[in-house]
């Protein structure tokens, strides 16, 4: 058993794999098997109700209780990922399927959408997928603010820290030339990359492009990690250029510990970073500008120290684990009572 199923089965839940829903590649074939595998877990178990987590498993889960006849389910979206930030024919057709799908398996007035920012709700319900009544709002998944505290801004050369899957969509490539340009200007900084490849994702980076780049030393490629509260305290500056997100953990876990983010001005990032309050917003795949916005904090160690401040308070007041769980559980309530 993989650690977290370990940790998962401690906790005294029963853990159900699922070997055939692994990676977000839409294979026809892997599709069927794992829609037939939620179906007979649902058959089995026989929920009052299902949560399902993420847009791949929403859509097939959907499917799944629908089929095995689960009476209340609540789809949570993390984010609309590369079926929506895809723009060639395949991913049209992708898209129209899936929003197709997904709006003939919502049936039944105690099916329910979660979104983590206000944008990706209305998304659905301008495309007619979802009425408002049956969405709800959730601001990401939470952060533990004692694990990830505030700490002094560190001594030595500015760190600049992106903890992701190593996508495309994730903005590495536009933070790895944003890397180039400031060394090419003589701005002294590490640039570091937390995380592995997603082989299951059509726009993933490859571990080749990710040693070409570490031994260039436009960045330094760190691979799996799973210190990030002591990786956090290392760093001077969280950065996620990223093109699409639902609320990225990452920018919640640089808030909590007091670091200024620099983030692309889209979709769940503006639901953490407030623009000159707690970080910098900049235009997605924009290398130059992504440069000058860490430039300057770079630059500014004062700046630096008041943004994470304010990013400290954001957690604690709105988007700590607590809030969000509360949140969560009061809408489980909901469901199970109004449909009793």
């Amino acid at each position: 058993m993989h650690q977290d199923g370990e940790r998962i089965a401690d906790e005294g839940f029963e853990l159900c794999p699922l070997p055939h829903f692994i990676g977000d590649n839409l294979d026809p074939l892997r599709e069927l098997k794992a829609l037939g595998e939620l179906r007979s877990l649902y058959r089995r178990v026989r929920p009052d109700l299902v949560h399902h987590i993420g847009l791949k498993m929403s859509l097939t889960g959907s499917l799944a209780t629908r089929a095995a006849g689960v009476p209340r389910v609540l789809n949570t979206f993390t984010g609309l990922g590369f079926l929506f930030t895809s723009a060639g024919w395949r991913g049209r057709l992708i898209r129209r399927f899936a929003l197709g799908a997904m709006k003939s398996a919502l049936v039944g007035k105690t099916h329910m959408m979660s979104f983590q920012n206000g944008e990706d709700r209305q998304e659905f319900i301008r495309r007619r997928v979802v009425t408002e009544e049956r969405t709800t709002l959730i601001r990401g998944s939470g952060v533990d603010p004692t694990r990830f505290s505030p700490s002094p801004d560190p001594d030595g050369e500015p760190v600049v820290l992106f903890a992701s899957r190593m996508l495309r969509d994730k903005g590495v490539v536009e933070l790895v030339e944003a890397a180039r340009i400031l060394k090419r200007r003589n701005v002294h900084c590490r640039v570091l990359l937390a995380g592995l490849p997603d082989h299951g994702n059509p726009r993933t980076v490859t571990e080749a492009e990710l040693e070409a780049w570490h031994e260039e030393g436009a960045v330094e490629w760190l691979k799996q990690r799973d210190d990030m509260p002591a990786l956090m305290a290392d760093a001077h500056i969280a950065c996620l250029p990223s093109y699409r997100e639902g609320l990225p953990r990452f920018l919640l876990e640089a808030a909590a510990a007091t670091r200024p983010i620099v983030a692309s001005d889209i979709a769940g990032c503006r639901e953490v970073v407030r623009h000159e309050g707690n970080g910098l917003l900049v235009p997605p795949r924009d290398p130059s500008a992504l440069a000058q916005a860490l430039e300057r904090l770079i630059a500014d160690a004062d700046l630096r120290v008041r943004l994470g401040r304010a990013g400290r308070v954001l957690i604690e007041e709105e988007l700590c684990d607590e809030h969000i769980n509360r949140q969560t559980v009061a809408i489980y309530r909901t469901m199970l009572a109004s449909a009793r």
